[in-house]
């Protein structure tokens, strides 16, 4: 019995020590993050107000959570005299737009152990965007790369327009189907033939399986394009460039956001049928030209102002995130290093002072000039990015967009189904809440 009370006493002291080695542990963890939160933080050589978190472990969860309780109790949005209520931001991110308006454009908070400097200043945005510093990244946090699609100039027109005859087949089966008309969920279609299209952009075939089947197929086509030749298509061209991660990340982001900006470009031409006409009309000289290809999609100047105006109203990325990789100042802000810096281009979209006083109304007439004519900074619109992290897959977006509204707006006339419910949602993007519901004909 004696013998076992040294070992006891051993055993106990063992505990103890790794219990304190713990404590001591989350203490410094404490610490460092009290340091992060309360001293390590930019600092002004000018005016510009920052926020405090309101809580040491948790930032400003508590306060998020209590503005967007107090936005849920207010009435879903609504259609407004003929058209749609825009205003989305104001529920979703009521909290960026509530502390914009106490602490003015630069501004920081914290969600749990990662802090955020909020930087909606045009001219602060500008000199972010073309910065060329190798210290100036994406953020750590994120661990995987959101990736962009590379997709200019390969002659992929006719692949989007096959792709996109399947599912004009159907529509136009469902009208017949139903007497002339049929109400037609376009969102979950549009899904369908986004990722049919970049299926055929990167791997030459029409893949749409899910999780692992993606995964194996992706491997499959790699290792074949390693092991022989064939027709050129966009894979070689990113092929040397690119892993699994990568790729994954090319084909779920390019067809979601494609379909999404789609979506809300009918979602806007339905509620506004005067420009659907201006629109099909432009549509239809082209179609009688022959056959559709990339120098005519150039000219569908009426399209691009409304692919402009849905991006600015309904952009599906809602930030562009940026992270400190050593210290760096941008017009005296002194920004350490570390900091991760988001731009809400949510907020910059609808600036009364960039755009006018109906920033928050779909005007096409505002792109008529092009972009650098639609705002007093170019920098203030940026769907894609800007500068030299611009999206390096816009144009094929683009020409993507374009290739889908024009067959649809060729063949179909549609408006809003009373059974379509408004309601802007953000799920990594944002996308139409309860789906997209029209009442379809055909021209």
């Amino acid at each position: 019995m004696a013998a076992d009370e040294p070992a006891a006493s051993a055993a106990s002291m063992a505990m103890a020590k790794m219990a304190s080695t713990l404590i001591l542990g989350m203490l410094g963890l404490v610490l460092m993050h009290a340091c992060r939160v309360f001293v390590w933080r930019p600092r002004s050589r000018g005016t510009s107000s920052f926020s405090s978190p309101s809580h040491l472990l948790l930032g400003n969860i508590p306060d998020i959570e209590r503005i967007q309780a107090d936005v849920a109790r207010r009435a879903r949005e609504s259609r407004e005299d003929g058209g749609l209520s825009h205003a989305w931001p104001s529920r979703l991110f009521a909290h960026l737009q509530e502390w914009r308006a106490q602490y003015g454009p630069i501004f920081i908070y914290s969600s749990g152990h990662i802090q955020f400097l909020s930087i909606s200043d045009v001219e602060l945005v500008k000199e972010l965007s073309v910065c060329t510093l190798l210290g100036l990244g994406k953020p750590s946090y994120l661990s995987k790369d959101r990736g962009a699609l590379l997709g200019q100039g390969i002659g992929m027109v006719s692949l989007m327009v096959n792709s996109a005859n399947s599912l004009m087949g159907s529509w136009e089966s469902q009208i017949e189907s139903g007497g002339g008309t049929a109400e037609i969920r376009i969102d979950d279609d549009l899904r369908g033939l986004s990722a049919d299209i970049i299926s055929r952009a990167c791997f030459g075939s029409k893949i749409w399986k899910l999780d692992k089947q993606i995964r194996l197929t992706i491997l499959e086509v790699v290792k074949e394009r390693l092991q022989a030749s064939h027709e050129k298509d966009l894979l070689q061209v990113i092929l040397e460039a690119i892993i699994m991660d990568n790729c994954k990340n090319i084909y779920f982001a390019g067809y979601e956001t494609a379909a999404i900006t789609v979506s809300w470009c009918l979602v806007l031409l339905a509620a506004h049928p005067h420009w659907q006409a201006r629109v099909r009309a432009v549509v239809l000289e082209i179609f009688g030209c022959g056959v559709l290809d990339s120098n005519k999609l150039q000219g569908v100047k009426t399209l691009t102002m409304v692919i402009h105006e849905t991006l600015r109203l309904y952009t599906p990325a809602v930030f562009s995130m940026r992270e400190a990789f050593e210290d760096i100042e941008f017009k005296g802000l002194l920004i350490p290093q570390g900091s991760n810096i988001q731009i809400p281009i949510h907020i910059l979209h609808r600036l009364p002072e960039i755009w006018g006083t109906d920033a928050g109304k779909f005007q096409l007439e505002r792109f008529a000039q092009g972009i650098s004519g639609a705002c007093k900074s170019a920098h203030a619109y940026m769907p894609f990015g800007s500068g030299p992290r611009i999206c390096a897959g816009q144009h094929f977006a683009l020409a993507e967009l374009k290739v889908i509204l024009l067959l649809i707006l060729a063949k179909f006339s549609f408006s809003l189904s009373p059974s379509y419910h408004h309601s802007p949602a953000f799920r990594l993007v944002v996308e139409p809440g309860d789906g997209v519901i029209l009442h379809v004909r055909k021209v």
